[in-house]
C-alpha cells in the first residue's frame, strides 16, 4: 500500500537534494528514509533516484513524473484541509507572491492596498530571479501562493494563464550603422555585439529564446553583465545592440538616447503568465488578488 507518509519522505529528499540531508530536517535515520523510498519504488514498480555513492539525489524520468504527481496530491490534501477547516477572523497567514522585479513597478500600488487592507496577512513578495519550473513547482509545493513569469509560450508552464504580453525590441545608439536604416534582417544580429545580462538570468534565457527563434544562427559577439546600468550606457556608446523590454525603455524616457530597431521577421512576444493552485482560485482572498493582478496586468 502506498501511505501519504512515503509521498510526504520522497517529496523531501527531492527538495533537501539527498536521503542524508532530508533525515537530518526531518528528524528521521537514514534507514526509516530509505525504507520509506523503497517500499514506494516497490509498489510503483519503478527506481524513482539513481543510485550512485555519494552524489545527490537525482531523480529517475520515472521519479520525475512521480515527483509531480505526489506533490499534487500533497497539496490537493493541503488544500481540503483549509478548505473544510472552520476559517478564523483572527489567524494570521501568509501570502507569497513570486514575480520579476520588472514588474513590480505596475503592480507596487495593488500590492500596497492589499497589504494594508489586510492587516492579518503577511504579504511576502518573492524577487528572486527563479526559473519557470521552479516557479510552478515551489506553487504546487504551496511555497509561493502566486507566481508571475514571463514565457514565449506556455509549453514551460501549461497549467498557468496567460494574463499579459510585453514585447521585446532591439535598441541601438543614435550613430550605430542600424539606426539610419528602416528595417534590418534577422540574421543580421548573430555578426554584431550582443550586450546582455548573462546565462542563467531568467530574463537573458527569454531573450535567447525570443532572438534564436528568429535567427537560429549562433551569436559570435556578446558582452554580458549582470550590471543593466552598464547594458545600457554600453548601447547608448554604440558598443552593440541591446534586445530589451520595449514598454521599459519608453516609459523611463531612455528612449531620447536610444533608436528602436525594426526587425524582419519581427520578435516573438513574450507573454506574461501567472500560476496558481486550482484551490487559490477557490479561495476568496487569492482569487481577489488575482483578479486585482490580472486587471492591472491586462
Amino acid at each position: 500500500m502506498i501511505t501519504l507518509r512515503q509521498f510526504e519522505i520522497f517529496v523531501a529528499v527531492v527538495k533537501y537534494g539527498s536521503f542524508r540531508r532530508c533525515s537530518e530536517e526531518l528528524g528521521l535515520s537514514q534507514v526509516v528514509v530509505g525504507e520509506h523510498i523503497r517500499f514506494l519504488e516497490e509498489r510503483l514498480g519503478a527506481p524513482l533516484f539513481e543510485r550512485r555513492p555519494g552524489a545527490a539525489a537525482k531523480l529517475t524520468v520515472a521519479g520525475e513524473r512521480a515527483y509531480l504527481r505526489a506533490i499534487d496530491i500533497l497539496g490537493s490534501i493541503a488544500d481540503l484541509i483549509d478548505e473544510i477547516s472552520e476559517p478564523r477572523r483572527d489567524k494570521r497567514r501568509t501570502v507569497t507572491v513570486a514575480l520579476p522585479a520588472y514588474l513590480m513597478g505596475r503592480l507596487q500600488n495593488l500590492l500596497d492596498r492589499f497589504a494594508n487592507s489586510h492587516p492579518m496577512i503577511n504579504l511576502n513578495i518573492d524577487f528572486s530571479e527563479h526559473a519557470v519550473i521552479d516557479i510552478v513547482r515551489k506553487v504546487e509545493r504551496r511555497e509561493i501562493d502566486i507566481g508571475l513569469f514571463f514565457a514565449i509560450d506556455d509549453s514551460v508552464a501549461p497549467r498557468s494563464i496567460h494574463i499579459g504580453s510585453e514585447p521585446l525590441s532591439i535598441f541601438v545608439a543614435p550613430s550605430f550603422p542600424w539606426a539610419q536604416r528602416g528595417v534590418v534582417s534577422a540574421a543580421e544580429l548573430a555578426n554584431e555585439m550582443v550586450i546582455q545580462l548573462p546565462e542563467g538570468s531568467p530574463i537573458r534565457q527569454l531573450v535567447d529564446q525570443a532572438l534564436d527563434a528568429v535567427c537560429s544562427a549562433k551569436r559570435l559577439h556578446r558582452l554580458d553583465t549582470e550590471d543593466f546600468g552598464l547594458i545600457l550606457t554600453s548601447v547608448m556608446s554604440g558598443k552593440g545592440y541591446g534586445c530589451m523590454f520595449k514598454a521599459g525603455i519608453y516609459s523611463t524616457g531612455l528612449s531620447t538616447n536610444l533608436v528602436e530597431v525594426a526587425l524582419d521577421p519581427p520578435l516573438p512576444v513574450p507573454q506574461i503568465r501567472l500560476a496558481a493552485r486550482s484551490a487559490a482560485f477557490q479561495d476568496p482572498l487569492l482569487n481577489g488578488l488575482i483578479e486585482s493582478v490580472v486587471a492591472v496586468i491586462q
